[in-house]
């Protein structure tokens, strides 16, 4: 499915700063799955890797779900109006970054897999979601022509928050973006394969008139 991406101005491209303030991650269970996108309960059990912190307990003992795991993601308040450059390590096997926009008991969710075709990111956005960002009641939109994941890497995104969306970019490809509701205003980045804790670093930027669109 083909859609198109516009989205109000044009987005400033994002780069890589040394100046990001680094939040630290927990490391979850060990890793013993046969299989490369399924994460080990501590009892043992693997699970889809997608499904840790979901809201439904789908570990034995509950570890998927487990509070200082799920409460380890890297988060930043953003209000309407704010931008700010997410730089992340991403591993090939996350298969992909989550950006989850909520409030206290509801998100919209943006998750971003990799290269797409004509200058598109491979992506699905969905709102009406779970405080974690699952059991979406919608998908706004998605485009799957993906022609390959992320490699291993640092991913710089520049992020926008206006008062109905979360505008995304990334160098080199079309803007992106999830629509939020106006008290939706917790960022929060994961793997979609949360496999390993995924370290980011957020610096604030500041937009020039041109920009405001």
């Amino acid at each position: 499915m083909r859609v198109d991406f516009s989205v109000p101005s044009s987005l400033p491209t994002a780069t890589a700063s040394p100046e990001c303030a680094t939040l630290t991650t927990i490391q979850g269970p060990g890793f013993g799955c046969r299989r490369d996108n399924q994460w080990q309960c501590r009892d043992g059990r693997c699970i889809d890797a997608r499904r840790r912190c979901d809201l439904n307990r789908d570990c034995n003992d509950a570890s998927d779900e487990d509070s200082d795991t799920c409460t380890s993601v890297p988060t930043l308040i953003m209000n309407v109006g704010d931008t700010v450059l997410a730089r992340m390590k991403h591993k090939e096997n996350y298969h992909g970054v989550r950006f989850l926009m909520c409030s206290n008991d509801s998100c919209s969710c943006l998750t971003v897999s990799g290269e797409g075709s004509s200058g598109l990111l491979a992506l699905v956005a969905k709102a009406e979601c779970n405080s974690k960002g699952a059991d979406c009641l919608h998908t706004v939109h998605a485009e799957f022509s993906q022609n390959e994941d992320f490699p291993t890497a640092i991913l710089v995104f520049k992020l926008r928050r206006t008062e109905s969306m979360l505008l995304l970019r990334i160098q080199g490809y079309k803007a992106s973006y999830v629509p939020i509701d106006r008290d939706y205003n917790v960022l929060s980045i994961r793997p979609d394969y949360w496999l390993s804790d995924m370290p980011v670093e957020f610096k604030a930027e500041s937009v020039r008139n041109d920009d405001q669109g």
